[in-house]
């Protein structure tokens, strides 16, 4: 019989800087973003208990995240264009403000932006936004794998509301389509080496009344599953 891991939906908000009247264009026509200068405005994260939002300071977003995912059953983060999108800049963030996550991500030799016929995996949707580069990346998250679904559906009748402003929408959504197409969506599970030394954000936890944050409650428990439990990571 087949085991069903836990599935966890994600999907972020982010303010892109005014730009150029033409900026540039990536694959199919896809906005290149500038990840340095776009800033992320807001998460949304669905588990099987309920969604979950998250705004406020960037670096608090990044933070409690970081800290939800260390903490979680071990399963799959679901995302849609997660590997060209949400992973790349989330990671970019984490380097501007000079954190250290329990995100990993390192580019997916596998694939490629630019699909060509019926290959498998299928021609995906169009994306409205990218960072640079021409390969698309894999991750996970302290011990979450990740799963993008543009590898799974690749049509554009699969996306429908899953690129919702709403990141709370657009999470909900991810972990429903990977629930509803689970036996094609594991063979898409990105491939990434097991951590040596995770470090991770979660760990450092800030002074009350920091400018740039909260104070980070980590329960006990999840300290002592992590390598790092004790030693401040912050950069």
């Amino acid at each position: 019989m087949l085991v069903k891991p836990p599935l966890y939906g994600l999907a972020i908000a982010f303010d892109r800087p005014p730009g150029p009247t033409d900026p540039p264009t990536g694959v199919d026509g896809a906005i290149v973003l500038d990840p340095f200068a776009s800033v992320i405005v807001g998460a949304g994260l669905s588990t099987i208990d309920g969604d979950e939002y998250y705004d406020g300071p960037e670096r608090r977003i990044l933070s409690l995240l970081d800290q939800r995912f260390a903490v979680l059953e071990p399963g799959i983060i679901t995302t849609w264009n997660g590997s060209i999108l949400d992973l790349p800049l989330l990671g970019a963030r984490a380097r501007a403000l000079d954190i250290g996550l329990g995100l990993r991500i390192r580019p997916d030799r596998r694939r490629s932006l630019r699909l060509v016929g019926r290959t498998d995996p299928p021609p995906a949707q169009r994306p409205a936004y990218q960072i640079g580069g021409t390969r698309p990346v894999a991750g996970a998250w302290h011990r979450q794998r990740h799963l993008d679904l543009r590898w799974v559906y690749g049509d554009v009748t699969a996306s429908d509301g899953i690129t919702s402003p709403d990141p709370c929408r657009g999470a909900h959504l991810a972990r429903a389509l990977a629930e509803r197409r689970w036996n094609r969506a594991r063979r898409h599970l990105d491939r990434m080496p097991p951590a040596q030394a995770m470090t991770s954000y979660a760990w450092a936890c800030l002074d009350a009344d920091a400018e740039d944050g909260p104070m980070v409650e980590v329960p006990e428990s999840a300290r002592r599953r992590h390598p790092s439990a004790g030693l401040a990571t912050r950069r």
